[in-house]
């Protein structure tokens, strides 16, 4: 009886290991424009730079000693803003999908990210000073249009907030693809004539 028990265990085992050890069938994952589109806009960073507006209307006929300290309006005002750069999905097409079956990595090339413009939140501005007559709403309103634009223009913001960008979409879709089956990705953005 023993031996029938140890046979049957032992033909067990085999067929086992057989199964067990049969080569399993690849997935294949097949990533496509339809999977990524619906993102749409990626925003991928979002940065507040607080800056300063200062508006000085001072009278030129004082000279200029006199005219430091004799100033007709001064106004400072602590500025807030956002600046966003996002990748627009919309550029995306198939053609800049390439997978390699054999060591199961992808690489694709997403369109290069753009920066918004500065968006001034009003709610977190203040005035922090001001001395003499009273800025006019529309004064005060291309004050703020000025630095806006500078903001729009600095090409140290715009360099800061496209490389953190292209990181965090990096980061994103890396992490992404791998639970989606794949060993590795490699993530590569699309020269641009602003930006080769």
């Amino acid at each position: 009886m023993k031996e029938v028990i140890l046979i049957i265990i032992a033909l067990a085992g085999i067929v086992a290991m057989i199964y067990l050890g049969r080569p399993k069938k690849k997935k294949n994952v097949i990533v496509s424009k339809r999977t990524l589109t619906p993102m749409s806009k990626l925003a991928t960073v979002e940065a507040t730079v607080k800056t300063l507006i200062v508006a000085i209307d001072d009278d030129r006929k004082q000279g200029a000693v006199l005219g430091l300290f004799i100033r007709d309006r001064y106004y400072i005002e602590s500025m807030t803003a956002t600046v966003k750069a996002s990748v627009d999905m919309e550029d995306f097409s198939e053609e800049n999908i390439k997978t390699n079956a054999t060591p199961n990595t992808i690489s694709i090339t997403l369109p290069y990210p753009k920066v918004e413009k500065a968006n001034i939140l009003q709610e977190k501005s203040m005035v922090i000073w001001k001395r003499g007559g009273d800025f006019s709403f529309e004064e005060i309103f291309d004050y703020r249009k000025q630095k806006q634009e500078e903001l729009d223009n600095d090409t140290k913001i715009q360099q800061t907030i496209i490389d953190q960008a292209k990181q965090n979409t990096e980061e994103f879709f890396v992490a992404w693809l791998k639970t989606m089956g794949f060993n590795d990705a490699t993530i590569n953005f699309k020269k641009t004539k602003e930006n080769s």
